[in-house]
């Protein structure tokens, strides 16, 4: 049986919506270096492609997509590293005039962000170097990608197989890419030895830079809930409890964090797991307590719109539907606002939904549409709201309900997949994240697949806040970003032994 085509939206990168959106390609780092003495803007701090990806969609989110168009990764001092290409002016040459760029996305990234570090800095292309990615055989059209696919995802092993994107290279030619990121002398040493393990298959491997070009693809899949075993066993809108030990496993972990003070003791954790096959809950623990949102509300914003366009007081064309895809995929801020302002203001959103999605929403607060600094605060969900909204989602009980889940599994940033390798690749995605200096959450549905071929969907819902900012934005995102994923990790490794995930 076929496992992953037709190939599916990334999940791991957004740039395939910026390509789509701008037009243009994003330029090849091997512009960036190709003069040495050339300065840039680089954003240092990120560690892995994930967290130069995620950087990315934040960077996006502050400046536009017409920086994006000139946004790479390469490497410096050994970690992926972004950034802002400036060989195409006549003056990139001279430091001094990029560091009043530098000055200028340092004010932009400390307000949004409510932080002191320093984001950015002027770089010289000498001290970069390109990062390079496995190819497997010649470019061709993604549909001729399809076999290759599996020759190379069954032959690798899940490592490879997790990290296979399709790349695109025109309209009509793509290639398969290992998406290492690593230096050129190891990355040529695997891809020699990937290509003796693929020979008999005729497909060579060949170490190549990295294009940082727009990712149609990737291991995710995009199944609709429509398996038998995901019918609703209630029609309640509430979360059906069940007794098992994930809570304290969760609580076990936590607190062993917060020993290391890799959690600290001025932050508050809440967390959800809930089992959309068996309909009931798995996990809650401070699940009833109101947490900062941030751009975790999008989707409930999403809902009001929806439900005044099934009022017929609104409706839903190529520019709501534009603002809506922003808001979630890209977490864009004035298209938050202006579907707000389309229901009324956020004391309207909040009265509509209380309204008429009550039991859903027991500890929603929407009270701020969100600033153009971005620090959004004051607006409010517990996990439980959370873990309803998703429910009724899943099960279609919403208005426009598939239209809010295509919208939710566009190609976007997670912490509960990405950067989680415990879960293979073949889990789809539909969540929302939320970042500010004083939260980092995440809420979705996950769909695991299971050994026999069926799929396995479940919640999970997390977010850790604080009063005060934190003074250090990019590490503290970072590391509390990767403890979210460390409890996806553990969330998936306890499904697995019970329900025969994948």
């Amino acid at each position: 049986m076929t496992a992953h085509p037709p190939f599916p939206p990334s999940r791991r990168t957004f740039l395939g919506w910026v390509g789509a959106t701008s037009g243009v390609l994003t330029l090849l780092p091997a512009r960036a270096l190709a003069n040495p003495d050339a300065w840039h803007v680089a954003y240092p701090g990120t560690t892995t492609n994930d967290e130069a990806q995620e950087f990315i969609e934040q960077l996006v989110e502050q400046m536009g997509p017409d920086v994006a168009k000139k946004l790479s990764v390469v490497m410096f001092k050994g970690q992926p590293t972004v950034v802002y290409d400036r060989s195409h002016l006549s003056y990139a040459a001279d430091k001094a005039r990029v560091q009043p760029v530098v000055d200028r996305h340092n004010e932009i990234l400390q307000t949004a962000f409510d932080s002191t570090e320093t984001f950015a800095i002027a770089i010289r292309a000498g001290e970069l170097k390109v990062s390079y990615n496995i190819r497997y055989g010649e470019p061709t059209t993604r549909e001729g990608l399809e076999p290759r696919w599996e020759i190379v995802s069954s032959m690798l092993g899940p490592g490879v197989a997790k990290a296979l994107v399709i790349e695109q290279l025109s309209d009509e030619t793509h290639q398969l890419v290992y998406r290492r990121l690593g230096d050129q002398e190891s990355t040529a040493q695997v891809a020699r030895h990937h290509s003796d393990l693929l020979r008999k298959k005729g497909i060579e491997a060949v170490a190549t830079p990295d294009g940082y070009l727009p990712i149609v693809a990737d291991g995710s899949t995009t199944s609709t809930p429509t398996v038998a075993a995901t019918k609703a066993k209630s029609e309640s809108a509430g979360l059906r409890s069940a007794t098992s030990t994930l809570s304290a496993e969760i609580n076990t972990y936590i607190k062993g964090l917060r020993q290391k003070g890799q959690v600290s003791g001025v932050e508050r954790t809440s967390w959800l797991v809930y089992d959309l096959e068996a309909d009931q809950t798995l996990a809650a623990i401070n699940a009833d307590l109101p947490r900062q949102a941030a751009s975790m509300i999008k989707p409930y914003v999403a809902l009001a719109f929806m439900h005044e366009v099934a009022r017929g007081r609104l409706s839903y064309g190529p520019r709501s539907r534009g603002h809506h895809e922003k808001m979630i995929q890209v977490s864009n801020n004035p298209s938050t606002n202006w579907m707000m302002e389309q229901v009324g203001s956020p004391s309207k959103v909040n009265q509509l939904l209380h309204s008429n999605y009550g039991e859903l929403v027991k500890h929603l607060r929407v009270v701020e549409r969100i600033p153009s600094n971005g620090r959004t605060y004051r607006n409010l969900a517990s996990m439980s709201d959370h873990g309803r909204f998703l429910r009724a989602l899943w099960f279609d009980r919403l208005p426009q309900s598939k239209e809010l889940k295509r919208v939710m599994n566009l190609p976007g940033s997670d912490r509960l997949y990405r950067g989680v390798p415990e879960i293979p690749t073949g889990t789809a995605v539909y969540n929302k994240t939320g970042t500010t200096a004083r939260c980092c959450g995440d809420m979705g549905i996950l769909v695991a697949r299971k050994r026999d071929g069926g799929r396995y969907p479940y919640i999970l819902a997390a977010v850790i806040d604080r009063t005060e900012s934190t003074s250090s934005y990019t590490s503290w995102q970072r590391q509390r970003s990767n403890v979210i994923r460390g409890v996806s990790g553990l969330v998936y490794r306890w499904l697995r032994e019970r329900h025969g995930l994948a």
